[in-house]
């Protein structure tokens, strides 16, 4: 129950956090559990435990649009 995931900001230091570290399984992991509770076209802000979305940040799309992008760059066969 103590599992909290920050949308918005794992999405801002994604490049730094999984592309240049090598961690791209990791990080397509990350853009999987987010992209899976997508509601309306709104990416959650927070994973409380992968229950309770909250979608409370307009922005959390744009970043996870951005993380897809630069992750792509790097392994293109995301997309697959």
């Amino acid at each position: 129950n103590h599992m909290r995931c920050w949308g918005r900001d794992t999405f801002i230091s994604y490049r730094g956090l999984f592309l240049l570290n090598g961690l791209l399984k990791e990080g397509a992991d990350h853009l999987t559990a987010f992209a899976g509770c997508m509601l309306h076209g709104l990416i959650p802000n927070l994973l409380d435990s992968g229950r309770r979305p909250r979608f409370n940040a307009r922005d959390a799309t744009w970043w996870f649009l951005m993380a897809l992008c630069q992750h792509h760059a790097v392994d293109p066969a995301i997309m697959d």
